[in-house]
């Protein structure tokens, strides 16, 4: 019953007796007590929270959990966290390496190896003009997402309140006062990023003066094509738009 390797896996107490035969008929024997003090646990684990910039967490699962002492988490060979269960923030998206390790109480190990993929998440802001309070604000969302991915859903809040789920948001603030306003995005790879602002809402805004035209000059002639306008830029003023109109009516 004993076996022609080089190794033999031993899994109870006892004599282990080793013959080795070379090409010339000589023949060796050797003998060794082995005492076998306990049963290697099996690592297992469950793993949450998979999104970039999300503390990763991992769970122990591994049996017989009763007689397991010692864990040991390594993250892409770098640090390492002796704990049963750890949580984890990683530095990039993509795969990540991780070895778990259980020992038992009478010191007996196994460990295993495996690999997670941290997910991208959306890239989110908002921009928006500030408009007096009591008139409608747009807030125009920019959100790119991550290539392969789409577009889920949209949440606007004002101060913690959910105000709206469309891609660009119209508000009226009707007090003035400073206002914490949120943009959430989620996307189909179940991934969720927020960018946050708090916009400044004023009861009034002071009145540009000093704005002017630099070119073109007045009643100047041009040809049909593209014309570059250049203003003097007025520090109380806040949005500009141009209007062309061929009657001087607006």
């Amino acid at each position: 019953g004993g076996s022609v390797n080089s190794w033999n896996v031993v899994t109870e107490t006892g004599w282990q007796k080793i013959i080795a035969n070379n090409s010339a008929g000589c023949i060796a024997v050797d003998s060794i007590f082995v005492t076998v003090v306990g049963e290697a646990p099996n690592p297992g684990f469950f793993v949450d929270n998979l999104c970039f910039g999300d503390i990763t967490e991992f769970t122990d699962n591994s049996t017989p959990i009763d007689d397991i002492d010692q864990w040991q988490w390594i993250f892409n060979a770098n640090d390492t966290i002796n704990e049963q269960n750890a949580s984890y923030q990683f530095v990039s998206s993509g795969i990540q390496n991780i070895v778990f390790t259980v020992e038992s109480i009478s010191g007996c190990s196994n460990d295993t190896s495996f690999v997670v993929v941290i997910k991208e998440i959306p890239q989110v802001e908002f921009t928006y003009n500030p408009i007096c309070s009591g008139l409608e604000m747009l807030f125009t969302s920019q959100v790119d997402p991550p290539e392969g991915t789409i577009i889920e859903s949209y949440t606007w809040e004002v101060d913690g309140n959910e105000v709206s789920t469309t891609e660009s948001l119209n508000y009226t603030f009707e007090n003035p006062g400073e206002y914490n306003t949120s943009l959430t995005v989620t996307i189909d790879n179940g991934c969720v990023n927020t960018y946050t602002e708090n916009v400044d809402v004023l009861s009034e805004y002071p009145v540009p003066t000093e704005i002017s035209c630099v070119s073109p000059s007045f009643d100047l002639t041009m040809n049909s094509g593209e014309i570059a306008f250049h203003w003097n830029i007025d520090e109380n003023a806040v949005y500009y738009e141009l209007v062309i109109s061929s009657t001087a009516t607006f």
